[in-house]
């Protein structure tokens, strides 16, 4: 999800019907101008360079969603398929990769398993679904600053926070539960589901965007990403 605004002016974004390393391209209205979905990068055109600004955005299902924010807004697709997509059958079938169907050459990891992709100051960061499945939650460590991503097993949710410093200064035993975290001795207590003080005293959690995508499509675009899994 990205901010569709640049130097204060709105820009009104549309699908290009085109694709750019098996991804899709967006076209602005304002000055046609073709824009990575992946990595929110102008590749062509007048604003080509330009980066837009991504939101954090939480990777869930409807009830979940629901539960979270009784009042929040849906956006409705028409329905097709077992799981109301018209792409049911490409999701399912391993051996397609991308829409002109690419060789299966990639490593590390099963070209089509699930990643969530990180953007971070010190490069790019995949962690598999699988191992979030398996294990709920890593803490990257960037040496000045920690960074946690969260799978919630009951609402299928995925959510990643930069941690706070801890009070003592010193980097204090991280204790993850079903939906909250708290640090050692410390008193406060953090939903992850929304990321706000649920006991004690504090700020809310800052949260990183997540980007879902198959693993041969992020590494397509990040070949030198770290890989969790």
């Amino acid at each position: 999800m990205y901010a569709a605004e640049i130097d204060q002016i709105h820009y009104t974004f549309e699908a290009s019907g085109s694709l750019w390393q098996d991804a899709l391209v967006m076209r602005d209205r304002q000055t046609g101008s073709l824009w990575s979905q992946i990595s929110g990068t102008c590749i062509s055109g007048p604003m080509e360079g330009t980066t837009l600004v991504q939101y954090p955005a939480h990777h869930t299902t409807f009830g979940e969603f629901k539960k979270q924010y009784p009042e929040g807004l849906l956006l409705k697709k028409g329905m097709k398929g077992r799981d109301g997509s018209h792409y049911d059958e490409y999701f399912a079938d391993k051996t397609k990769l991308g829409i002109f169907g690419r060789i299966d050459s990639f490593t590390r990891l099963g070209a089509k398993e699930k990643i969530f992709g990180l953007r971070l100051e010190s490069g790019e960061v995949a962690i598999s679904k699988a191992f979030l499945i398996r294990n709920h939650h890593r803490i990257i460590d960037m040496g000045y600053r920690r960074i946690l991503i969260y799978y919630n097993p009951t609402g299928h949710t995925v959510n990643a926070y930069y941690l706070p410093s801890s009070k003592s200064g010193s980097k204090e035993e991280i204790v993850v539960k079903e939906n909250s975290i708290s640090f050692g001795k410390e008193n406060t207590v953090w939903s992850l589901s929304r990321g706000q003080v649920i006991s004690g005293e504090g700020q809310s959690l800052s949260p990183l965007p997540v980007i879902t995508a198959f693993w041969f499509a992020w590494v397509s675009f990040f070949p030198q990403t770290e890989l969790i899994h």
